[in-house]
């Protein structure tokens, strides 16, 4: 079964700094929930735009996933938040809702062209009062891999895998097991992407 293209993470703008051509000594703040592999990319890349625009520095900071939320959500109460930060596509009614965001400049990127450059479902949760408050760095189709030997042995049909979100959730339940005390010793949904199923 495969749900087709979910954003996983967002960046919001809250000011980009960059109206026209970069001025002398100005720093963005970019804040980003810390990941192995990510973390030296998005280095890298920073490093790059850095050459590409002159005068301009780039303050990016990795923070543990952990902590990041709590971190973020303080930061942006108290207006000491960074320029640039990314958060899921679940954060974004909430957020571009929230009067503590700027909306992406139409100096920078119009929402023309916005609209232009992006598939509606990836951006329209950022979208307010006919302005845009966040992009989209990148999106995923996910697939999910079915066991058969336990679909068999719950009773169903590996044949027939779950084509619904009901489906999926329905014999997830049929397939999961618990022991006399009600602990589960079998589960029968597992995801790093709870949030998928979720929404």
């Amino acid at each position: 079964m495969r749900k087709g293209s979910l954003v996983l993470t967002w960046v919001i703008l809250m000011s980009l700094c960059l109206v026209g051509a970069a001025s002398p000594q100005v720093v963005i703040r970019h804040w980003q929930h810390h990941h192995e592999s990510r973390t030296p990319v998005l280095e890298s890349v920073a490093k790059e735009f850095e050459k590409r625009n002159p005068g301009v520095t780039i303050e990016f900071e990795p923070i543990p996933y952990d902590a990041y939320f709590d971190k973020l959500l303080t930061a942006l109460a108290s207006k000491t938040g960074p320029d640039v930060f990314q958060v899921p596509m679940g954060f974004g009614i909430e957020m571009s809702r929230s009067g503590l965001l700027a909306p992406v400049p139409e100096s920078v990127f119009t929402t023309k062209e916005i609209e232009a450059s992006f598939l509606p479902w990836t951006v329209s949760q950022f979208k307010y009062n006919g302005k845009y408050y966040g992009l989209p760095t990148d999106v995923q189709t996910l697939v999910m891999f079915v066991n058969d030997t336990l679909l068999k042995e719950a009773g169903l049909d590996p044949n027939k895998p779950p084509r619904t979100w009901s489906e999926l959730i329905e014999q997830s339940r049929i397939v999961t097991k618990r022991d006399k005390s009600g602990k589960i010793i079998q589960g029968g949904l597992d995801t790093r992407y709870k949030w998928a199923v979720i929404n």
